[in-house]
């Protein structure tokens, strides 16, 4: 378990590393500081490096893909209403459209508008 990187270390690296994370009284600076400084100990940087940057891309296109579907939110809102409004459909049709909608919808944009709805 945990990150691939510790699959290279020995069970004392791994306690030692976890013991890092558990310390709640650390800055964000301070515990990566101690990662650093452990991943150098225990021969590991370059794949504590690695680990971290692709963490922050996967974090940076979240949050991208967060904000991008906020922005949709409203178009996307008003298109379900328009089918909702739409008398000349059968509650069939109706379901069918609005589960096209759904189907063309990125994971964050289908979340934000199943709860807005």
């Amino acid at each position: 378990r945990g990150p691939a990187f510790l699959q290279n270390v020995t069970s004392q690296g791994v306690r030692d590393y976890y013991q890092i994370l558990q310390n709640r009284n650390q800055t964000k600076a301070e515990i990566q500081t101690a990662i650093s400084n452990w991943s150098t100990t225990y021969n590991v940087a370059d794949q504590v490096t690695a680990f971290n940057t692709q963490r922050q891309q996967q974090e940076q296109q979240g949050r991208q893909n967060v904000t991008t579907a906020v922005q949709e939110l409203s178009s996307t809102l008003n298109q379900i209403y328009q089918i909702m409004d739409n008398q000349n459909l059968t509650p069939s049709e109706e379901h069918q459209q609005i589960g096209q909608l759904f189907s063309n919808m990125t994971y964050p944009l289908k979340s934000l508008t199943g709860s807005a709805l």
